[in-house]
């Protein structure tokens, strides 16, 4: 299965994957804007202005357009026949999707259309919807394991763009106005930075129609363009917050390349390679052998010029440094384990081709490639791409970005905890 690249009549590219076995049809459209490009230059109360503007815009596109006028019927298009909706802001993306049974296909592009083109934004949904997203942050805020996660990114990535977090500040979220939502869809909001998806059981010229009939008018506004940042600055080796709690939780690991480059995918594999599941190293070492945690995991997660690489455990608070060292010890004996390299492949590879099993999933995951790399990339490309990564190239990027004695740490523990 490959995707088929069209150009719509509004300039935005159309990527369409057909499979003719599915029941369903996933549609979705990709904003080129997220997090990082937030203006948080202090406004007169010295409050960064704009963070977590893109987020809380999400927020308000679901509030209600020109066609669906309030939040219960924007989704009740979808629900009433089955379908869902639902969008995600990262650090450089958002994204807005939604996935229908295929006999309602056409309900797909109407859905993204309005929600993108015609919200109404009206200042009683503005207040409204902004307590709810302070709630969210309140809510993250007092979550241990997502606290220690905010934290971990502030301290890796200190003053460069990326440290900015996603959901933004409580002030700042609390005094968003009309004109603010207004000004940052005027900027980012518009098909020269638009790329439309679609997933599932349709005919590509029929994926093509539902757009071209909707998204009519090209833009005369380019695709959003940031500099690249590789240099970072104000990084801290260790952070940490104290809370009423009783476990400490701890997150470990730093900054690492660009999305493309190829000791990232490296690095992804890497990430398998400790943390593929119960049978895989982290687990198996940190937890099953030495009881030292409930969870413990690794993530990567890529951006245009600097991701980051975590690992997350949590534990009790007396043997905290026993898990530091159980998890750096983990990290150093896999990087040259041939046998552990060869397993996480054909895991990664299975994954792979199970993700493309439904069109949803497909989706979802196309996202983030297509940012990054300007195109979604089929199943077989994705596989070929990982079958041609070597354990040397595993091991020089884990031996650049990943030495235990260069980690960042950042920790959420109770009162009387100081690392």
């Amino acid at each position: 299965m490959q995707f088929e690249k069209y150009t719509t009549d509004c300039g935005a590219p159309l990527y369409v994957l057909p499979m003719p076995h599915a029941q369903s049809v996933a549609a979705g459209v990709l904003v080129n804007a997220g997090t990082r490009d937030e203006d948080w230059q202090p406004n007169g109360a010295g409050i960064p202005r704009q963070a977590g503007l893109a987020h809380a815009f999400e927020h308000m596109m679901f509030q209600g357009n020109s066609k669906f006028g309030s939040s219960a019927e924007v989704s009740a298009f979808l629900e009433g026949v089955g379908g869902a909706t639902n969008a995600f802001t990262g650090k450089e993306m958002t994204f807005f999707y939604n996935v229908l049974p295929a006999f309602h296909a056409e309900r797909g592009p109407v859905h993204l259309y309005h929600l993108l083109s015609e919200p109404l934004i009206r200042p009683e949904n503005i207040v409204t919807e902004m307590k709810n997203v302070v709630e969210e942050i309140k809510m993250y805020y007092d979550m241990p394991d997502m606290l220690v996660d905010i934290i971990f990114n502030e301290a890796v990535y200190g003053k460069h763009p990326l440290g900015k977090g996603e959901l933004g500040l409580a002030d700042a979220v609390s005094a968003f106005t009309r004109d603010d939502f207004l000004e940052y869809r005027e900027k980012f909001y518009h098909p020269g930075n638009f790329t439309f998806l679609v997933v599932g059981k349709i005919e590509p010229a029929k994926a093509l129609e539902g757009f071209n009939a909707l998204f009519k008018e090209p833009s005369c506004k380019t695709r959003n363009v940031r500099p690249e940042v590789q240099t970072i600055q104000g990084s801290q080796s260790t952070r940490y917050v104290c809370k009423d709690i009783e476990q400490v939780n701890l997150c470990l690991g730093g900054a690492i390349g660009p999305a493309n480059a190829r000791s990232t995918k490296a690095l992804k594999l890497f990430e398998t390679m400790i943390s593929g599941g119960m049978s895989f190293p982290l687990f198996q070492e940190v937890r099953d052998k030495l009881g030292l945690c409930y969870t413990v995991r690794a993530e990567l997660i890529p951006w245009s010029d600097r991701g980051i690489m975590i690992i997350f455990a949590g534990t009790d608070h007396k043997r905290w440094r026993e898990t530091v060292g159980a998890i750096s010890d983990v990290v150093q004996k896999s990087t040259r384990d041939a046998a552990l390299f060869y397993r996480a492949k054909e895991l990664v590879i299975g994954r792979t081709a199970l993700k493309f099993e439904s069109p949803l999933g497909i989706i979802s995951n196309t996202a983030q490639t297509t940012s990054f790399e300007g195109s979604p990339k089929s199943s077989e490309e994705i596989i070929r791409e990982i079958e041609s990564i070597s354990l040397e190239e595993v091991t020089e990027a884990a031996e650049q970005y990943l030495r235990p004695e260069n980690f960042v740490q950042a920790f959420v523990g109770p009162k009387d905890f100081q690392p």
